[in-house]
C-alpha cells in the first residue's frame, strides 16, 4: 500500500524553515523512528489526556552535584539498552511509570539485574487510564502501589502493533499464574528546580510535556520550542541534568526506541518549566 506525500507528517519545508532559525540549541531532522509514517500514525504516540490531575508536592532536601545522569552512572538500569518503543500506541503513560519503577528497583538493587516490566498488563488492566488513548500521571502511579503489574516474560506487549488496549488478561501468556510487582509510594516533586534535582539523584522520574510540532523533527542538542502547533501531551521519565554552554537542561529517556534524538534519549531546557515539563512530576519509591 502506498501512501500520498501530501499525508506524511513530516515535510522538507518546514524541516528546512526549522533550520533557518538562529541560535537554536537543538539540530531539526526528519527522525529514523518516524520516517514514512502519516499524520494520523504520529498523532497516535500522544497522551490526549494533557490536562493531568494536580497533586500536592512533597519538598525533597539533600546534595546535588552540577551534573547528574543515571544513564551513564548506572546504564544496566537506565542506559540506551532500556529504552522501550511504545510502537503505535499512545501508551506513554504507562510506559514512563512501568520502566521507572523497573529503572528503580534495578538503581536500588532490589532486583540483582534489571527485570523489564510490562507495561502491557497496566495498559490493559488499569481501569481508570485509557489505553492507547492516554492516561494520567497520577492515577498510574497509584496504579501500580495498589495493583502493580508483572514481568514483560508473562504479558509482552502487543499494542504497539494492534494499536489497541486489548483484554486484561487472568493469566501469563505460558498460563503460569500472575505475580504481581507492587510500588511502595509515590510523591510529587515538581517544586522548582534545585528541589527536581535533588529527587532525580534519589531516582528516575516520571514527568509529562506539552508535545509541539517542531519536536516531532528532534535529532540532537537542547530542546526548546520554537515554531509549531501544539500536537498533545506525552509522558517521559527524567534520568538526569546538566549544562551546556551556560545552557542547564533535563535529560529525557523517551519511549520511541533508539533510532529517536540522542539515542532514545533527549534535552530540554530546565529551569523555565519548558512545555510544562515540570509541572507534574513523580517520584516512585519500588
Amino acid at each position: 500500500m502506498f501512501m500520498l506525500l501530501a499525508n506524511l507528517y513530516h515535510k522538507q519545508e518546514f524541516l528546512e524553515s526549522l533550520n533557518r532559525i538562529p541560535q537554536k540549541k537543538w539540530q531539526a531532522a526528519i527522525p529514523k523512528r518516524f520516517q514514512g509514517m502519516s499524520s494520523l500514525q504520529v498523532k497516535s504516540l500522544f497522551n490526549q489526556n494533557i490536562n493531568q490531575i494536580p497533586s500536592p508536592t512533597v519538598l525533597l532536601t539533600g546534595e546535588t552535584p552540577e551534573t547528574w545522569n543515571w544513564a551513564t552512572e548506572m546504564p544496566q538500569c537506565s542506559g540506551p539498552d532500556t529504552v522501550r518503543d511504545q510502537g503505535g500506541c499512545g501508551s506513554c503513560w504507562a510506559f514512563s511509570a512501568v520502566n521507572q519503577l523497573a529503572d528503580n528497583r534495578c538503581i536500588k538493587k532490589i532486583d540483582q539485574n534489571r527485570v523489564q516490566l510490562s507495561e502491557q498488563y497496566v495498559v490493559s488492566c488499569d481501569p481508570i487510564d485509557d489505553g492507547c488513548f492516554g492516561g494520567y500521571s497520577k492515577v498510574v502511579q497509584y496504579y501500580l502501589i495498589s495493583t502493580g503489574t508483572v514481568k514483560d516474560t508473562c504479558v509482552p506487549y502487543t499494542s504497539g502493533e494492534s494499536e489497541k488496549q486489548g483484554r486484561c488478561p487472568k493469566k501469563c501468556s505460558d498460563k503460569t499464574e500472575l505475580q504481581f510487582i507492587k510500588a511502595k509510594k509515590t510523591q510529587n516533586i515538581c517544586s522548582g528546580s534545585e528541589r527536581m534535582k535533588t529527587a532525580v539523584r534519589k531516582g528516575i522520574v516520571q514527568t509529562a510535556f506539552t508535545v509541539y510540532s517542531d519536536f516531532m523533527y528532534y535529532d540532537s542538542g537542547i530542546y526548546q520550542h520554537v515554531s509549531g502547533n501544539e500536537e498533545g501531551g506525552h509522558a517521559v521519565m527524567i534520568v538526569g541534568y546538566g549544562e551546556e554552554n551556560d545552557v542547564p537542561y533535563w535529560i529525557i529517556k523517551n519511549s520511541w526506541g533508539k533510532d529517536f534524538g540522542e539515542n532514545g534519549f533527549f534535552r530540554i531546557l530546565r529551569g523555565q518549566n519548558e512545555c510544562g515539563i515540570e509541572d507534574q512530576c513523580y517520584l516512585i519509591t519500588p
